[in-house]
């Protein structure tokens, strides 16, 4: 009874819980904490279960994001909101996106 009390809890904790908005201009490589990025998308490529993108709000981030479901909304030109982790590939930062939706 007290764990399924404490699960109901956590639940209501975590759903209440808001991520700020992060401008692109101050992202910090190997960030520990999730952040959240809007912007417009300026480039998109796909490979097989991978789509790589340019974030723009004017400074450009590089994304990559694992496909799920919302492969649709990723187009050239879409305004999006995406939350992720900051990660260094190739010398730059590069935002894993783990959430996307239109903004």
């Amino acid at each position: 009874m007290t764990s399924l009390a404490g699960l109901a809890l956590l639940f209501f904790i975590s759903s209440s819980i808001e991520i700020e908005e992060t401008k692109i201009k101050d992202v910090c490589q190997n960030q520990e904490d999730m952040i959240k990025i809007r912007g417009l998308i300026t480039q998109v490529t796909k490979f097989n279960k991978t789509i790589t993108m340019q974030i723009t709000q004017p400074t450009v981030l590089d994304a990559v994001y694992f496909k799920k479901n919302e492969e649709d909304l990723i187009k050239e030109g879409a305004f999006v909101q995406a939350l992720g982790y900051v990660e260094e590939y190739k010398g730059k930062n590069q935002l894993i996106i783990e959430k996307i939706d239109q903004s």
